[in-house]
């Protein structure tokens, strides 16, 4: 080819024109090609024109089934053979939490306002892992105790808490509580007195003390106080009816158990009371048929004769 020939007239002489017969075509061009694995595309400059760009070495060939290959986070990828190279076909589909074997992640609150450091298992999936960077001096909700010695003779104990606040420091401890004597050899604190109480009388209640002396001991015990609080009678005991029936033999008052008196109450083995409620004597009687009566007797017991009756309501 003679390079000084311009064929196509487009102002770029034949040995620099990358298609001489092309007027639309000057030093830069570029063409499809097709290689072993698939399409191409070769570039022209100054003439000259490149290798194609089609790859030479195949992965696949196009038409191949689809595949599937393993992607991060536990998933699965499915890929599509183009141009002899295998490409994915969507997203990754990841199973479990979708994170990476021996990833790390920071957590929940833990600790002494620490942070749990969560770790990925070899599913995918996230599990607690230690409590990192903790910078207080308790976790919160702890709770503290303190104690010392008390008592007069040193033998006690005595205790006082404090609670660790939502920002991992203790808060004030509180108060002392009180003085637990122990099982030492000071069984008391000097001047503390201890009272025993017994039931004594008509149930009334009698008591006495001892005092801690000075070398944590307890003394001897004092004589027992005057019997207080008593009822009016003993149990079991009787008495006559007060009030209206207070002259009757038939009936008695027993004392309860708690000494107090039981309502008017018939003796026993008497039937009746020849008494009346309101005090009349032979006044009392009971129906034995109708328009009869028959009347208690002073021996408390009932006649044994029923006799006619007027207006008695029988």
């Amino acid at each position: 080819m003679d390079p000084g020939l311009d064929e196509d007239m487009d102002g770029v002489n034949a040995a620099a024109d990358c298609d001489d017969t092309n007027g639309a075509i000057g030093r830069m061009a570029e063409r499809v090609c097709t290689g072993p694995c698939g399409a191409g595309v070769e570039q022209c400059s100054d003439g000259v024109w490149g290798a194609c760009s089609a790859p030479t070495e195949c992965d696949c060939s196009d038409g191949d089934a689809p595949r599937t290959i393993a992607c991060p986070g536990c998933g699965t990828q499915t890929q599509v053979c183009m141009g002899g190279v295998w490409v994915d076909d969507g997203a990754c589909e990841t199973s479990g939490d979708g994170c990476n074997p021996g990833e790390t992640r920071g957590g929940a609150p833990c600790g002494m306002c620490g942070m749990a450091q969560e770790i990925c298992d070899l599913s995918c999936t996230w599990q607690e892992g230690s409590c990192e960077g903790e910078s207080g001096e308790c976790a919160p909700g702890d709770i503290d105790t303190d104690m010392e010695s008390c008592g007069g003779c040193g033998t006690g104990t005595r205790t006082r808490t404090r609670s660790c606040s939502a920002t991992c420091s203790w808060g004030s401890y509180g108060s002392w509580g009180t003085c637990d004597p122990g099982t030492g050899s000071g069984e008391c604190s000097p001047g503390e007195t201890e009272t025993q109480s017994q039931a004594c009388g008509d149930c009334g209640r009698q008591t006495r003390t001892r005092t801690c002396d000075s070398g944590c001991s307890w003394g001897a015990w004092s004589s027992w106080g005057s019997c207080s609080g008593q009822g009016p009678c003993s149990p079991g005991a009787t008495s006559n009816c007060t009030g209206d029936r207070s002259g009757s033999g038939c009936v008695h008052r027993v004392c309860s158990s708690s000494c107090e008196w039981s309502s008017c109450q018939l003796k026993p083995g008497n039937a009746c009371d020849w008494y009346t409620d309101d005090g009349r004597g032979g006044s009392r009687y009971r129906c034995c048929g109708g328009g009869s009566w028959q009347f208690c007797l002073s021996t408390c017991q009932w006649s044994t004769q029923c006799a006619a009756c007027s207006g008695c309501g029988c």
